[in-house]
C-alpha cells in the first residue's frame, strides 16, 4: 500500500489536477485517508499499530511496514547502551522500545492469510512489466495533462463521475501502451547488443582454438621427425665372445 501512495504523491502524478478533480468524491476521501498514514513520520500507522498490539488483537491479518521498522531500529541502535560511562545502569528505556518492536512482529506473525491465492497473471504484470524512467514518467505525465493546463470546474460538472474516469482512463492507456513499446523496444536493442557480444566472444574462441590446435600439430610434426634420427643414431650394444 505504501509503495502505490509513494507513487500516487510522486511528481508525475501529483501534477495531475485535472486527473485528481475527476475523481468521486468516495475515492478522494480514501485517497486522504490513506496518504495520512505516513504522514508525520508515519504518525497514524504507528498509533493504530500500537492499539493493535495493546489490545492484544492476534487474530487480526496485518502486514507491518518493513521500513519504517527499520528505520525505528537504526534510531534505537544509536541509543546508549548504558546511562554512565562506568557501564553500571543499563539505558532500560532502550530495551523497552526495542521489546515494543518484537512485541509487535511477535503479534502480527500470527496473522494468517489463508484467502490469499496466487494469481500469475498479477505476478506476470509485477515481473513483465515495464520500468519507465523519472523523464519517461514525466513525459507521460504532461501527454496526459500539458503544463499550465488547469482543469475547468464548468467542464468537470458537465460529466458524470463515470464519463470523467472514462476519459482519463484512456488517455493513461494510449500513453502507457507508447511507453511499453518503446521498452519492448529497448530491451531489442539490448538484447541484439549482448547477442553481438556474444558473437564476438566465440569468434575469439574460436580463433584461440585454431591456433591451439595449429600449434599442436606443429608439435607432434616436430616429435615425428626427430624419432628416426634418435634410433639412427644410437650405437648398437656391444658383443662379447668367449674362447675356451
Amino acid at each position: 500500500m505504501f509503495a502505490v501512495m509513494t507513487a500516487l504523491t510522486g511528481g508525475p502524478v501529483h501534477r495531475l489536477s485535472c486527473l485528481f478533480a475527476a475523481l468521486p468524491p468516495e475515492t478522494k476521501a480514501l485517497f486522504s485517508r490513506l496518504k495520512n498514514y505516513s504522514a508525520n513520520n508515519f504518525a497514524r500507522y504507528r498509533q493504530e499499530l500500537s492499539d493493535i498490539v495493546i489490545s492484544q488483537e492476534s487474530g487480526r491479518n496485518l502486514l507491518m511496514y518493513t521500513a519504517c521498522t527499520l528505520r525505528d531500529l537504526t534510531y534505537i541502535e544509536e541509543l546508549k547502551d548504558y546511562k554512565d560511562e562506568e557501564k553500571n545502569f543499563i539505558n532500560w528505556k532502550k530495551m523497552e522500545m526495542l521489546f515494543e518492536i518484537f512485541r509487535a512482529h511477535s503479534i502480527v506473525r500470527e496473522s494468517k492469510f489463508g484467502s490469499l491465492r496466487d494469481s500469475p497473471a498479477v505476478t506476470h504484470y509485477i515481473v513483465e512489466r515495464p520500468h519507465p524512467t523519472e523523464n519517461e514518467l514525466y513525459a507521460l505525465s504532461k501527454e496526459i495533462q500539458p503544463a499550465g493546463v488547469k482543469p475547468s470546474k464548468r467542464d468537470i460538472k458537465k460529466l458524470t463521475p463515470k464519463e470523467r474516469m472514462q476519459i482519463y482512463k484512456k488517455k493513461i492507456e494510449t500513453s502507457y501502451r507508447e511507453v511499453s513499446l518503446k521498452e519492448q523496444e529497448r530491451k531489442r536493442e539490448n538484447e541484439s547488443e549482448e547477442m553481438a557480444k556474444l558473437r564476438q566472444k566465440n569468434a575469439e574462441l574460436e580463433e584461440k582454438i585454431t591456433v591451439m590446435q595449429k600449434t599442436i600439430h606443429s608439435q607432434q610434426t616436430a616429435i615425428v621427425r626427430l624419432q628416426p634420427k634418435q634410433a639412427s643414431s644410437s650405437s648398437p650394444p656391444p658383443s662379447f665372445s668367449f674362447s675356451t
